[in-house]
């Protein structure tokens, strides 16, 4: 997939697909975790988050960032994390691990 640094929102798009071929067979690997080992993921998922979630909040230009394509990357990263989170939370759930 080529992208163009000139397309607005071609780097946040290109992660989100990379995500979405993505889950599938992370489901799939989570599924096969213990109880400990989902929790786990989900930990380390979350600090991923924050972490993009700071650098995020350098570059954004809505709050003074330079934006930018670096911008772009980040927000795509922080969508990637997202959806590695959910997913680790949503197996959790369908495991039973948060019934108590």
């Amino acid at each position: 997939m080529a992208i163009s640094s000139q397309e607005p929102g071609a780097l946040k798009s290109a992660a989100n697909e990379v995500a979405d071929a993505f889950r599938a067979p992370d489901v799939a690997a989570l599924e096969r975790l213990t109880e400990a080992e989902r929790e786990e993921q989900v930990r380390a998922r979350a600090k991923l988050f924050h972490h993009l979630d700071q650098m995020w909040d350098k570059v954004n230009p809505r709050r003074g960032g330079p934006g930018g394509q670096a911008a772009e990357v980040i927000a795509g990263m922080r969508d990637i994390a997202v959806k590695l989170y959910e997913d680790a939370t949503a197996a959790q759930r369908r495991a039973g691990d948060l019934d108590g």
